[in-house]
């Protein structure tokens, strides 16, 4: 039973992981675009 919890609490931690990796990754790659369109504009 203590198996089965301790499985279920890594798999959470998983996938909580990989969804704040993601998302994460979206807004740098969304931060970068904002800012190289300012530069442009700016010339």
């Amino acid at each position: 039973m203590k198996k089965q919890i301790l499985n279920l609490v890594l798999v959470a931690a998983i996938f909580g992981s990989i969804a704040v990796g993601c998302s994460s990754q979206k807004n740098a790659t969304n931060s970068s675009d904002s800012s190289a369109k300012m530069k442009d504009s700016a010339k």
